[in-house]
């Protein structure tokens, strides 16, 4: 993310672990569950007020592997496997909005969804409790969310 984007600042501490959605793999006669987990890394870009002194902070998420390669599988000549997990999780933030007209938009498009939520969740919830810690009465009166989709999901 930081290529091309200068006022985009990385988050020391701002990486969030989010443990996506399970993926079915209908095998034979079993099914199986695959659960993939991203790391969720932070990057702030501050927004100017308008004709105001004042900035605010826009939050954005970049999704990266646990693990960016597996030697294992590439030393077994599994080349594809290898980098498979960085894959999954660049695709994850490298396009929003994906075309959900195919079952693979659809389950791209959801997984989207989840990452940004979670990630952002994790972060309000970690930096409240930093600050106030257990004091969760607090929590209504010091985080308020706004979800905004202006695409039909």
């Amino acid at each position: 993310m930081p290529n091309g984007m200068p006022l985009h600042c990385s988050v020391d501490n701002g990486s969030i672990t989010v443990a996506l959605l399970p993926a079915l793999h209908r095998k034979v006669h079993r099914v199986s569950i695959l659960l993939l987990q991203v790391v969720a890394v932070a990057y702030d870009n501050p927004i100017p007020g308008y004709a105001t002194p004042t900035t605010t902070n826009l939050r954005l998420w970049d999704a990266e592997p646990i693990e960016e390669f597996d030697l294992t599988a590439f030393n077994a000549g599994e080349y594809d496997k290898a980098t498979a997990e960085k894959e999954h999780a660049g695709a994850i933030s490298a396009v929003l909005y994906p075309n959900d007209s195919t079952p693979e938009g659809k389950e791209l498009r959801l997984k989207q969804q989840y990452f940004f939520v979670s990630a952002s969740l994790q972060d309000v919830m970690a930096r409240f409790k930093a600050r106030h810690g257990d004091n969760w009465k607090l929590f209504p009166d010091k985080a308020c969310f706004q979800l905004n989709d202006t695409h039909p999901t």
